[in-house]
């Protein structure tokens, strides 16, 4: 029985990667394109210093910094959902979620 669910969370993780890529593209392609139309990211000191003068101001650049990618829609539901993903995994590593539950680790993503 325990070799049965061995794989569970990997497929279980997938499929929502897959199922969340299929459902960015066919039913949020706009928003993506719509997203980094409205954000400006400019590699430049003073850019990023007056970034850093607000609180979070780092995470502001690295979101920033990804919504440029969002130009070609597949590019930005790829990467977001990778981000998903790896956020999926990070949250059973770290607390420790057995197999059987690993769908309590999809929560943050879902949110």
């Amino acid at each position: 029985m325990k070799k049965d669910r061995k794989h569970f969370p990997l497929i279980l993780g997938l499929s929502f990667a897959v199922v969340a890529y299929a459902m960015l593209l066919i039913f949020e392609k706009d928003l993506l394109f719509r997203t980094q139309e409205l954000n400006l990211f400019l590699p430049t000191k003073m850019w990023f210093s007056h970034r850093m003068d607000y609180p979070a101001g780092f995470l502001s650049v690295i979101a920033s910094f990804l919504d440029q990618f969002t130009f070609y829609p597949w590019l930005g539901a790829l990467l977001l959902t990778g981000l998903w993903y790896l956020t999926y995994h990070l949250t059973r590593r770290e607390f420790a979620i057995p197999d059987g539950k690993a769908a309590l680790a999809l929560i943050p993503m879902v949110l």
